[in-house]
């Protein structure tokens, strides 16, 4: 069969049998067999199609929604429905003299779809803080359901709108400003809008610890057994102009002293107790909390020397035999054993001012022996003077210098070349994460680096907003890194220091703003205390302390 306008023509293929007396029909079906209806609106006709014999009759149960109606000699189903009515299976049944066939139908009708009125949300202006999880924020609305939902201009970094319920909910991941946003809610019938108003504070918060008595850079902070904290040494600037930061700013220079003065801060009481005088000034030193309680304090600008500090005594005693100074690291071995790299007394004629030796020092017998000395075949060791070393969970120790990198293995006392760093890093830090991985921060531009020990190859850390030195990082329990203060711009020496604080978050491998110190610092300490708050004390230009939480 063919049906034509002047468009065109379509064709459908109808198969016609003429049999000698009537027969049953074989099957029923409709067009529409799961429906739903609106209520105030007219249907299309509902139709049925059969095989075999030609149905005489029709019957539906139950009785069809108010409204509509089943035509008892063709089946069509045809009406307006009048009101809302849940899904209902329905059977029709279709017979002849020969016999019946039925089929089921499901049909529902749903509340006539009228445009919303008004939306607007539980929290139309709202301040979020970065890195945590936000309480949903759900809209309401008059008039009829909205069954979508979008949002123009796209909402701040970690949040999301359901385009169903247009619900707001994610994790802010940076720090902004207030931002402005519109949310559209429509239906078939209509649609309407809402503001709604997102800022997202800085992670954290930083509170007052004091200050310490007095109030040097380059210092060193070692939590105790006791929960206490040990800051010793430290350099200070004599008074004068270049004491000063505009004078700094001016390329005014100050005299510097060296301390030997030692201070003790409480968390508990939050209050600063002098702990002593250390037996000699030192400044660029290390200090090391040793298995059996004592304080390993070692080297410094004054030459090759090293104190033990006792907590449960609070004295300080000199120890001998070490030839390493200034600079150097202090790292603990699993064996309980102090490996100390960096440079030998030049005072004396043995050193040259660059990482060249490596010594240990056994806390079980008090007394200091000479490692395996670094290779020196690169000439990149020879250049600088700043480097780091952290002890892997494998128990070796890498040691990085610039674009260069080492492992020390105990075991064998033995060193060996592994890939170097994508860029060059001096006055950097080195923090093992929970994964194994050791991240780089810290005078490579904005680039951060990560070093995976299984591979021994280098991959991207992610970018900071500004290039950072002599700063601070300290791993938190949650295993986040905090990067604290340090000097912008470090390869100008009169950069200037900065109170700017991030979070690097090693699962999503990304770095988001921390809210900053109440003070500018650089070349200052941190230490993470147990409750998990992090103190950080002095700085180029401040004997204040702060802790972050």
């Amino acid at each position: 069969m063919t049906a034509t306008n002047p468009a065109g023509s379509a064709t459908a293929r109808v198969q016609i049998e003429v049999k000698a007396e009537a027969v049953a029909p074989e099957q029923l079906r409709y067009q529409d067999e799961s429906v739903v209806y609106e209520a105030g609106t007219s249907i299309p006709p509902n139709a049925p199609r059969n095989l075999g014999g030609e149905i005489t009759s029709y019957e539906i149960s139950p009785a069809l929604p108010a409204g509509l109606a089943l035509h008892r000699g063709t089946g069509v189903i045809s009406g307006t429905p009048r009101a809302a009515a849940a899904p209902v299976s329905y059977v029709v049944t279709g017979s002849n003299a020969k016999g019946s066939v039925s089929v089921s139908l499901r049909i529902e009708v749903s509340e006539r779809v009228v445009a919303p009125v008004s939306l607007q949300y539980g929290a139309a202006s709202v301040v979020y803080s970065q890195g945590q999880a936000i309480a949903e924020n759900v809209p309401q609305s008059t008039g009829g359901k909205i069954t979508a939902y979008s949002v123009t201009p796209a909402l701040p970094a970690g949040l999301s709108l359901h385009p169903s319920t247009g619900v707001i909910s994610g994790t802010p991941a940076r720090a902004q400003g207030e931002s402005v946003h519109t949310v559209l809610g429509k239906n078939a019938a209509g649609s309407v809008s809402a503001t709604v108003r997102i800022a997202v504070a800085a992670t954290g918060r930083w509170e007052t610890a004091g200050s310490r008595l007095q109030g040097p850079q380059r210092t060193t902070a070692t939590l105790l057994p006791d929960g206490k904290v040990l800051v010793a040494g430290g350099v200070v600037s004599v008074p004068g102009p270049g004491s000063t930061r505009a004078g700094h700013q001016a390329g005014i220079f100050p005299p510097q002293s060296l301390i030997n003065t030692a201070d003790v801060y409480d968390p508990a009481t939050r209050q600063w107790t002098s702990a002593g005088e250390v037996a000699t000034m030192r400044t660029h030193h290390t200090a090391t909390l040793l298995p059996n309680g004592l304080v390993l304090l070692v080297g410094g600008w004054i030459g090759p020397s090293a104190t033990l500090y006792d907590p449960g005594t609070g004295t300080f005693n000199t120890i001998t035999g070490n030839k390493i100074y200034e600079p150097h690291t202090a790292t603990l071995l699993p064996n309980g054993k102090v490996l100390v790299i960096g440079n030998v007394d030049k005072l004396n004629g043995e050193g040259d001012g660059n990482v060249t030796m490596a010594e240990l020092y056994d806390p079980a017998t008090g007394t200091w022996s000479q490692a395996a000395a670094i290779d020196q075949a690169d000439p990149g060791y020879r250049s600088h003077r700043k480097h780091t070393a952290t002890l892997l969970p494998d128990g070796r120790v890498l040691v990085m210098l610039g674009a260069n990198a080492r492992l020390y293995d105990p075991a064998t006392d033995t060193w060996t070349k592994t890939a170097g760093p994508t860029a060059e890093h001096s006055m950097h830090t080195a923090t093992l994460l929970p994964n194994g991985k050791v991240l780089i921060v810290g005078n490579g531009g904005t680039q951060t680096e990560l070093y995976d020990p299984a591979s021994g190859q280098w991959a991207s850390g992610g970018t900071l907003p500004d290039p950072v030195g002599e700063h601070a990082a300290v791993l938190l329990p949650n295993g986040n890194v905090l990067i604290a203060g340090g000097r912008r711009s470090v390869l100008n020496l009169l950069a200037r220091d900065d109170n700017s604080a991030f979070l690097y978050e090693p699962d999503s491998a990304t770095w988001i703003q921390a809210s900053s110190m109440a003070v500018n610092r650089s070349q200052h300490a941190a230490v993470l205390l147990t409750d998990g708050g992090v103190l950080v004390v002095g700085g180029a230009w401040t004997s204040s302390a702060e802790i972050y939480r």
